[in-house]
C-alpha cells in the first residue's frame, strides 16, 4: 500500500516497538491516493520480531475539513472588521487579523486571555448584560466603548452570536466587531454644530436686550460728563464711556456671528488697544497688581477687528490676574 520501501510506514514496520506515523500518503489498488494516520504495533517471538499489526484510518475528511478551515481562516483574516471567537467564560480562542489591527494585540497575545478584560476598562455592568442577553436569545448587538493596547478609547459596533455544538448546547460565542470611531466623532462634530447654531440664534435675541442696556448708560455717561467738572471724574466717566462703547461693539460681534458674517478688519495700531486696556487694567484692577506695558516704538500697523483683538488681551489680563491672587507684576 505505499510506494517507496523507504518511506515513514515500511520505517515503522521495521521498528520492534510502537509507531504511530500520521498524515501519510498511501495508495490503493487503483491507484488513487489518499492520507492516513497509522499505527504499527510489532509481533515478537522469543524475542525476535515475526512481523506487525498494522492499522491504517483514512483521514481524508479530516485533511478537507482541516484545509476548509485554513481556508475560513484566510478568508477571516483579510476581514476589516474584528472577528474574536471565545469560550463561554471569555477565554479567547481565535483572534483574525482584524482585531489585531483594531486592539494593537497579536494573535499569540490574545489567545488564552480573557476577552472582557482585555477589552473593556470600566462598563463591566453592560458586558454581564451582554453576555446574559446572548444567553437567552442567542445573539446580542449594540455599541460599546473599548480599550485597545496603547490605552486608546475606540468605539465599536459589536455583534455577539451564541455558538451551539450538534447536541444544541451553548459552547462559545462568536464576537464581530466594527470600528465606528471616526463615525462617532464625525456625529458628534455635526451634533456640536447644531449647538452652534441655537447659539448664535440665541446669542442674537441676548445681543438685542443687550443693546436696549448699554444705550441708556451710554446717555447717562454723556449727562454726567457735563455736570461733573473735576478731572479725576471727567477721567472715570471717559473710562466708563469706553467701556459701554467696546461693549456696543461686542454686541455687534455677537450679531455677526449669530448671521454667520466676520467682523469689519480695519487698518489699527495695537499699541492704542494696549493703551485702552492699560487705562481699564488700572481701574479695575486690584492695587496689589503692578501693571507694566513695553510697545516698540516702530511697531507696524496691522489688519485687525479692533473689538476681537481688545477681547483678546483682556482676556490674557484677567487670565494673568487671577493667576497672582496675592499680587504681582502684570507686563504687556
Amino acid at each position: 500500500p505505499y510506494p517507496e520501501e523507504e518511506s515513514r510506514i515500511y520505517k515503522a514496520i521495521r521498528q520492534r516497538e510502537e509507531a504511530h506515523v500520521t498524515n501519510e500518503v498511501v495508495w490503493r489498488a487503483d491507484g488513487t491516493r489518499f492520507p492516513t494516520e497509522f499505527w504499527s504495533y510489532p509481533m515478537l517471538r522469543d524475542g525476535k520480531q515475526i512481523g506487525a499489526v498494522i492499522t491504517f484510518l483514512d483521514i481524508t475528511e479530516r485533511k478537507q475539513a482541516e484545509m476548509r478551515l485554513r481556508e475560513h481562516s484566510a478568508l477571516l483574516d483579510i476581514a476589516s472588521n474584528a472577528i474574536i471567537s471565545c469560550e463561554l467564560d471569555g477565554c479567547i480562542g481565535y483572534w483574525n487579523k482584524g482585531a489585531e489591527h483594531l486592539y494593537g494585540w497579536s494573535g499569540e497575545e490574545a489567545r488564552g486571555r480573557n476577552h472582557d478584560s482585555l477589552l473593556f476598562k470600566d462598563e463591566w455592568l453592560e458586558v454581564r448584560s451582554a453576555h446574559e442577553h446572548m444567553l437567552n436569545t442567542g445573539e446580542w448587538c449594540r455599541e460599546l466603548s473599548q480599550v485597545t493596547k496603547d490605552g486608546k478609547s475606540v468605539v465599536v459596533e459589536s455583534r455577539w452570536t451564541l455558538v451551539r455544538n450538534e447536541n444544541g448546547a451553548p459552547t462559545s460565542r462568536l464576537v464581530i466587531n466594527t470600528d465606528i470611531t471616526e463615525k462617532k466623532q464625525a456625529e458628534a462634530q455635526y451634533f456640536r454644530a447644531q449647538r452652534m447654531e441655537s447659539i448664535g440664534t440665541l446669542a442674537g435675541g441676548i445681543a438685542h436686550d443687550l443693546n436696549n442696556v448699554l444705550s441708556p448708560i451710554m446717555m447717562a455717561v454723556e449727562l454726567l460728563k457735563m455736570k461733573v467738572t473735576d478731572a479725576a471724574s471727567q477721567s472715570f466717566l471717559t473710562t466708563l464711556q469706553a467701556s459701554a462703547e467696546r461693549g456696543a461693539e461686542m454686541v455687534k460681534q455677537i450679531l455677526s456671528f449669530a448671521r454667520g458674517t466676520e467682523g469689519q478688519r480695519v487698518p489699527l495700531q495695537v499699541k492704542r488697544v494696549v493703551h485702552d486696556i492699560e487705562k481699564m487694567v488700572q481701574h479695575t484692577f486690584p492695587k496689589s497688581i503692578e501693571l507694566q506695558t513695553s510697545i516698540p516704538t516702530d511697531l507696524w500697523p496691522i489688519l485687525a477687528d479692533g473689538t476681537q483683538l481688545h477681547q483678546i488681551i483682556m482676556n490674557l489680563c484677567v487670565n494673568a490676574r487671577d493667576a497672582m491672587p496675592h499680587g504681582g507684576k502684570l507686563t504687556i
